[in-house]
């Protein structure tokens, strides 16, 4: 099968919005000057509003100039920051530093209990008692709506120290799914914007893309053509956050339901991507 439309057909299962947090990476500015100790901080909400440090198992990376590539396990003993874990790296020499980010949230449940009521989430997959669950208040025709072994989310962001490349920022990392600028991240805000969607390196096709603010989780969308590429009406300077997610799996009927269901399940893995973008990769004007 065309490797595009094999991608394409997995991409076709669009994850229910509003199921599972966003998880993304902050700093306190775009610039930094070589001998810096630069920031990097990652949390997690609903519509980009930070609420906590993620849970999970978390690693953040930091690649650069010069082959330079620093690794940090977050876990409950790293230095938080209010809703965020904290980090922080050495600006080495001039260039442009990425940062990366990947969660595995683990297994978690959501079930259809009642017709326009939010789903219910249980954390879990296989190992839920379900002789053990309270269904008498739910609907006859309950079932599981999507049952992830694993929500994997990742994120990226650019620190930029002096003289940077930036075309580097449009060079893949590496992520398996990952959003990738097509345009001078210094001209974000002057306009259309392309970015590129990857998914185990190939372009991924037919996949939503969203455009938000931590003020407005819903600025603009687009999907992706064949060539995995998006257009983005970025309307003016500023702190932008592009989204997108997909289901990895297959639709099944399972054994757990009530006895009017008819709806098979989605059983499978749940990838997300988030890319921050900042106005300020340019050097400050001097006072």
């Amino acid at each position: 099968m065309n490797r595009i439309l094999a991608v394409c057909l997995l991409l076709a299962f669009a994850i229910a919005g509003g199921h599972a947090h966003d998880t993304w990476l902050m700093t306190t500015s775009g610039w930094a000057s070589e001998g810096d100790l630069a920031l990097v901080q990652m949390t997690e909400g609903h519509s980009f509003v930070p609420m906590a440090p993620p849970p999970g198992d978390i690693s953040i990376r930091v690649t650069g100039p010069g082959g330079y590539d620093r690794s940090f396990d977050l876990d409950e003993t790293t230095a938080t920051n209010g809703p965020y874990y904290r980090t922080d790296f050495d600006v080495e020499s001039p260039g442009l530093y990425v940062a990366t980010g990947e969660q595995h949230e683990g297994p978690l449940t959501f079930v259809r209990t009642k017709f326009g009521a939010p789903d219910e989430e249980m954390d879990g997959y296989d190992e839920i008692a379900w002789d053990e669950v309270e269904t008498s208040g739910w609907d006859p025709d309950w079932y599981i709506a999507e049952a992830y072994e694993d929500l994997v989310k990742f994120s990226k962001l650019f620190i930029v120290a002096e003289n940077a490349d930036f075309a580097s920022a449009s060079v893949p990392i590496g992520q398996r799914l990952e959003i990738v600028p097509l345009e001078n991240i210094t001209a974000l805000g002057t306009g259309d914007f392309r970015f590129l969607v990857l998914f185990d390196g190939e372009p991924a096709a037919g996949l939503e893309v969203r455009l938000a603010t931590t003020a407005n989780p819903s600025v603009g969308k687009g999907v992706t053509d064949e060539d995995g590429v998006v257009l983005l009406a970025v309307p003016e300077p500023g702190l932008w956050i592009v989204a997108t997610e997909h289901k990895d799996g297959e639709m099944v009927l399972l054994p757990q339901h009530g006895p009017d269901a008819v709806e098979e399940s989605f059983v499978g893995t749940g990838y997300f991507s988030v890319l921050t973008l900042r106005q300020d990769y340019t050097k400050p004007e001097a006072d």
